[in-house]
């Protein structure tokens, strides 16, 4: 089976600045607004090209949507989204990620480094097929404007704006610095209506530890996700982050609050399904969240079809061209490029 990860890794960096998991910005202080149509136009282009189950485009594309709390590297990841979906074929899909289809790698190779501000790669793009990538961190990719590429102490690249030794994370007004694996990152927890606040603990040992992240003191508070009628109300780490819609989940969904207490989107009335099972309707590709059938149409990009594919798990669904297929089996044996020995 062919994998692909960088648009996984891209759309999994949105992620939720009130959850205290976040270390990146400069993308500037925004949310993600995808309409239905360019959701599925994108779900569809990566699976075709990178080889990506479009389930987990759309489910992370339905869950953003609903976060009114702006999140770093928002912006960089709208443009990059903008830029797929506008490309005609897969050589433009994946230079929109900063790959160059022109540039063959070894992916068995330990071959990541830093070229000035960019991050250089190979990435693993369909299989073992690896196509040079590079990132530049100051184009909203990376922690701040002016942002290096800088080696960690993991001689992996990463964006920063400094070397630092130790591991902390301290407050300079509103803006937090933190320090890990060797390299300074730093969030100016301002640009989204959040301070900065250290919060002092004690460690195992009964020591007094402290440690600092950026908070959303104005938002309301929860204890859980609940339904407001057809709403879900996005809850993390007790503040009130966005409301999910469940009829943009589905046609005839609404907010249900089950058994275990967690809300969910199903269709009470309408075809009820398995979660977890997958199946092609002619060229649409289908799967069941909850009871609930969501899909894409192939045939909207490259004249693509449904394919179910059987792992050591489960089944899994993919959007193919047989025309981008054949491109890129055409690569077996170019130099540069392993895939025979890399086990694909």
């Amino acid at each position: 089976m062919r994998s692909g990860s960088m648009f996984r890794q891209l759309l999994l960096s949105v992620c939720l600045i009130a959850s205290g998991s976040c270390t990146s910005d400069s993308g500037g202080a925004s949310t993600l607004s995808v309409s239905t149509s360019d959701r599925v136009a994108v779900a569809v282009r990566t699976g075709i090209c990178q080889h990506l189950e479009p389930e987990e485009t759309v489910e992370i594309f339905l869950y953003h949507q609903g976060i009114t709390v702006p999140t770093p590297k928002a912006q960089w990841i709208q443009s990059t989204l903008d830029c797929v979906n506008a490309a005609s074929d897969c050589p433009g899909v994946l230079a929109c990620q900063g790959i160059d289809v022109d540039a063959p790698c070894d992916v068995t190779a330990d071959n990541q480094l830093c070229s000035g501000t960019e991050v250089v790669s190979c990435e693993r793009t369909d299989g073992c097929i690896g196509w040079v990538q590079t990132v530049d961190c100051a184009s909203g990719y990376g922690e701040g404007e002016g942002d290096q590429c800088l080696m960690s102490q993991w001689d992996w690249p990463s964006c920063a704006v400094g070397t630092c030794e130790g591991s902390s994370s301290v407050c300079d007004g509103d803006t937090l610095e933190r320090c890990r694996d060797g390299v300074m990152q730093r969030l100016d927890c301002g640009a989204y209506g959040a301070t900065c606040d250290t919060e002092t603990e004690l460690d195992f040992e009964g020591r007094e530890m402290s440690s600092a992240d950026c908070v959303f003191d104005q938002l309301e508070t929860c204890t859980r996700p609940s339904c407001d009628g057809d709403m879900m109300t996005l809850c993390e780490d007790g503040r009130v982050i966005g409301t999910l819609s469940c009829p943009e989940m589905g046609e005839g969904a609404t907010c249900v609050e089950e058994t275990d207490g967690q809300p969910r989107c199903r269709d009470l009335s309408g075809e009820q399904c398995t979660h977890g099972e997958v199946l092609c309707a002619g060229t649409e590709a289908k799967w069941c969240v909850d009871g609930l059938w969501l899909g894409v149409d192939c045939s909207v990009f490259l004249d693509g079809t449904c394919t179910v594919e059987q792992d050591d798990w489960s089944n899994r669904v993919y959007c193919i061209s047989e025309s981008w297929n054949a491109t890129v089996d055409a690569l077996d044996g170019q130099e540069g490029n392993v895939w025979s020995t890399c086990g694909g």
